[in-house]
């Protein structure tokens, strides 16, 4: 129970200073530490926030967990919303970005049950 609050809580720092940095660039934003799987954590902002577009962000799919599961296709399918998918690419050597790709699969919107 320890190690669970330990990561939730550095989830919430590491939320914290991203929100920081965007309101101090001029964007609107707010976030929320979700569920540990990023299927049903994703599932539950779509629920409860209704977004018409969601983004994902990857590490490239040699180091990422979330595309060896799927999540951009399966959160694409499961909710019909657009979603826009970045990978970002940090060369550890030079600690800077080497590469940026975005991809946009488009889902069909499903009708309201």
């Amino acid at each position: 129970m320890i190690y669970v609050q330990s990561v939730r809580d550095a989830a919430q720092v590491r939320l914290d200073l991203a929100l920081t940095v965007l309101h101090e660039l001029g964007f609107e934003a707010t976030g929320e530490v979700g569920d540990s799987d990023p299927f049903q954590a994703t599932m539950d902002a779509i629920g409860e926030r209704k977004p018409d577009e969601i983004v994902i962000s990857t590490l490239p799919a040699t180091a990422s967990g979330w595309l060896r599961r799927d999540l951009v296709e399966r959160v694409a399918e499961a909710s019909g919303i657009a979603v826009q998918h970045v990978i970002s690419d940090i060369d550890e050597e030079n600690r800077r970005r080497t590469t940026r790709r975005w991809w946009w699969p488009t889902a069909p919107r499903r009708a309201p049950s």
